[in-house]
């Protein structure tokens, strides 16, 4: 095969029946050194017990085919750059509460695992204060929180959309619910944190179960322990019960559930006493559908007792690959997710959409970006702007046209070999380029 696409680089073809060999020069050609690859030597994302300064991205570093006015810049629709002022004046207020105020970050598997959720976490926390983790799911049988191991001495199972019983109750802050196996034995569930856990991760006051509302006779059916003291309970309510950390670590919490109580809970938290919390929340193989299948009041009330000021929603890879000439069923489809996520949260709640990544695919033995992608962030674009919600261009900020290709082949790879999703390096990298974009425009807002 190599000798054939030494001799024909062009490929054969006999009468109408073709065959595409591979051009030799392509296969051994040095890797894209991009300016985009610069990034990599010029960001340092520190901890905040490093510093009390966080050194993120210079703009300047991006590649030099890329629109000046998109870098770093969250774009609204015409005379509406105000639509993020709900999030704004409650970062300006908060001192002055007794509460964490809340982040809620949606994608599809590009955040899995707390991937760039973390690094925007880390960096607002080191400026308005907070920690721990923000929202963990009961259970993580696959281990997608790398900050803490989550166990249970009976099986809980996530009920998502899919799911036919997902008819029976509304759908819980993850988008789905999680049920336990067997309401006739009590259960418990041990969170431990890992070595991977960092310091502000770990350093959490408050211990939180966000639930379901349930009778009064079945409130006391969950006990907390922590190191095999009862926790005391500082909140309580219909949804959220909120723990006191006997001292700020967030480990060695066992959850004791009775039998015949709380058949299903939403989520745990763990968080500062006041400060921000953002959370990951990851819905693999999502196309962002799930909102219109979100209850009203239901939704809306955890959003409440949990302070949430801000959703960020990061969709789009498990569209890419269907490629169609005509994208405006997709940008209906986001428009009418937006609209109802929109009158879920009410105007007390910013919306902030991330346009789709750059991602490749292999044509004629070399990667180079897929060819409908721009149109399904145009299509992104024009329905969080028709939505009235604030729109900010991953493609673009991360080079324009084949910049995956460059963050793939960097020295210290930024994305994996799949062309589609970010390494570690490169995923702290795109949370704090969205964390800026926030921060310029809050700034922006300031003044």
């Amino acid at each position: 095969m190599g000798l054939l696409g030494w001799a024909t680089p062009a490929g054969l073809q006999m009468g109408t029946f073709s065959i595409n060999t591979i051009d030799l020069s392509t296969l051994f050609a040095s890797k894209s050194k991009s300016n985009v690859l610069q990034i990599v030597d010029n960001v340092h994302v520190k901890s905040p017990t490093d510093s009390n300064k966080v050194d993120i991205l210079d703009s300047t570093l991006i590649a030099s085919d890329t629109p000046l006015d998109s870098i770093l810049t969250i774009q609204f629709p015409e005379n509406e750059d105000s639509l993020m002022t709900p999030f704004y004046n409650a970062l300006g207020a908060i001192d002055t509460v007794g509460y964490p105020i809340h982040i809620l970050h949606f994608g599809d598997s590009q955040i899995e695992g707390d991937r760039i959720t973390e690094a925007m976490r880390s960096a607002f926390q080191q400026k308005f204060g907070g920690c721990g983790t923000g929202l963990l799911p009961i259970v993580d049988p696959i281990h997608t929180r790398f900050s803490h191991k989550i166990s249970s001495t009976q099986s809980w199972k996530k009920i998502t959309p899919a799911d036919k019983k997902s008819k029976k109750l509304p759908l819980g802050i993850y988008c789905s619910y999680f049920q336990r196996e067997n309401l006739q034995e009590g259960t418990q569930i041990t969170i431990k944190k890992t070595s991977n856990a960092s310091s502000n991760v770990a350093q959490a006051q408050t211990f939180t179960i966000v639930k379901y509302p349930t009778e009064d006779s079945v409130q006391e059916g969950i006990e907390v322990l922590q190191k095999e003291l009862v926790l005391n309970k500082i909140v309580e309510g219909p949804v959220v019960d909120i723990y006191d950390l006997q001292k700020p670590i967030s480990t060695d919490i066992v959850v004791k559930i009775k039998d015949n109580t709380h058949e299903v809970l939403q989520a745990f938290s763990f968080d500062c006493k006041q400060g921000i919390s953002v959370d990951n929340i990851s819905l693999r193989g999502s196309s962002i559908t799930e909102f219109t299948k979100m209850h009203s009041s239901f939704f809306k009330n955890t959003c409440k007792n949990l302070h949430v000021k801000l959703v960020i929603l990061q969709f789009g890879v498990n569209v890419v690959p269907y490629e169609v000439d005509d994208y405006s069923h997709y940008e209906n489809l986001c428009l009418q997710q937006l609209l109802s996520l929109k009158k879920l949260l009410g105007n007390d709640v910013a919306i902030l959409m991330i346009g789709v990544s750059d991602m490749s695919k292999s044509q004629n033995g070399e990667f180079i970006t897929y060819p409908k992608l721009k149109l399904i962030r145009d299509a992104q674009k024009k329905a969080a702007l028709r939505a009235h919600c604030a729109f900010w261009d991953l493609y673009n900020n991360m080079g324009g046209k084949n910049s995956m290709v460059a963050w793939v082949n960097a020295e210290r790879p930024l994305a994996g070999p799949d062309h589609t999703h970010f390494t570690p390096t490169g995923a702290k990298l795109v949370g704090n380029m969205i964390y800026k974009a926030i921060i310029q425009n809050y700034e922006n807002y300031k003044k």
